[in-house]
């Protein structure tokens, strides 16, 4: 291991300047990486919503139609919240074998 020395600073002011710049470094990097993970507000175009949803285009149109879910548009383009399409589904109760 390489030892180095900062001349006007000791050992505890430097580890404090260096824990400052990393923690600056991460709350910039931390947004970008949240989005990555956080796709619920992510806009999907007819063809994304069907595969998402494993639903024909023909359901995804009655669906629309009837305002089960909502498209959002620009010219002729549809696209759909990905977060709203999660909302749509509704849990189904299921029959317990077992009385």
């Amino acid at each position: 291991m390489k030892k180095f020395e900062i001349e006007g600073i000791n050992a505890d002011e430097f580890k404090e300047i260096l824990s400052q710049q990393v923690k600056a470094a991460l709350e910039h990097l931390l947004p970008k990486a949240s989005n990555l993970n956080n796709d619920s507000d992510e806009l999907l175009t007819r063809e994304e919503a069907m595969a998402f949803l494993k639903i024909e285009s023909s359901t995804l149109w009655r669906w629309t139609n009837s305002g089960r879910i909502i498209a959002y548009g620009i010219g002729h383009s549809r696209y759909y919240k990905k977060k709203e399409l999660l909302q749509a589904l509704i849990p189904l109760k299921v029959k317990s074998d077992v009385e």
